[in-house]
């Protein structure tokens, strides 16, 4: 038995966006076996429609790759059956930028939790980047994958997330993989927050070191 083509590999990243450019290109793919599909577009949420990306909201259900980058959200879900396993990919990525009082760096956290409902035979795997900085978790039902940056209050920067969810091929009974995902940032002072080219607009906790406290914050 083996993974479905393709289930882990990360769906390559957008090119940084410049300051006034439009936003990053995000994409979904969706297969199993050899074949995949991909769907790509810059508006703010998206999943897979007839013909192109349709919009997506986070909490509603989500059938391959899933983004609501407003509520910095993910979500993908792939199967495990009989005659060839299937998988869900969705690629994120907005351009932030610090509000608050002017001054130098400030250091914080940028981090994707994940939660995952596994049937046997299903995995997954997510990741965050930034610049040289990357993270990444595959182990269910609860991760996080976190990596540290600094930047000043105003100076854009690109976080990208992937999220993968997979099934083996030849197996029984089938099952699923669903994964859900969350983009956030911790550890900023008092009296800043994060936004961003697609309109993030979440909390930033100071001083949040645990996964339990990130999610009882965001939940």
């Amino acid at each position: 038995m083996r993974l479905a083509t393709l289930c882990l590999l990360l769906v390559l990243a957008p090119s940084m966006a410049a300051a006034g450019a439009s936003c990053p290109q995000n994409s979904v793919t969706s297969g199993g076996g050899f074949d995949a599909v991909q769907f790509s577009g810059t508006d703010p949420t998206g999943t897979f429609g007839q013909s192109g990306l349709v919009p997506w909201s986070k909490g509603t259900p989500c059938a391959n790759g899933c983004y609501d980058l407003p509520n910095g959200a993910v979500a993908a879900r792939g199967g495990a059956n009989t005659q060839g396993g299937g998988f869900g990919a969705v690629h994120a990525a907005d351009v932030y930028h610090i509000v608050g009082p002017a001054g130098p760096p400030l250091t914080f956290e940028a981090v994707l939790l994940l939660d995952a409902q596994l049937d046997p035979y299903t995995g997954f795997l997510g990741s965050i980047q930034s610049g040289a900085q990357s993270a990444s978790c595959s182990t269910g039902p609860s991760c996080e994958a976190a990596i540290t940056l600094s930047h000043a209050p105003g100076e854009s920067f690109l976080v990208s997330a992937d999220l993968n969810a997979s099934g083996f091929n030849g197996v029984y009974p089938p099952g699923w993989a669903t994964v859900t995902g969350e983009i956030r940032f911790r550890g900023l002072p008092a009296g800043y927050s994060v936004v961003s080219c697609q309109n993030y607009d979440v909390p930033v906790p100071a001083h949040t070191s645990s996964w339990g406290g990130v999610k009882a914050l965001y939940r």
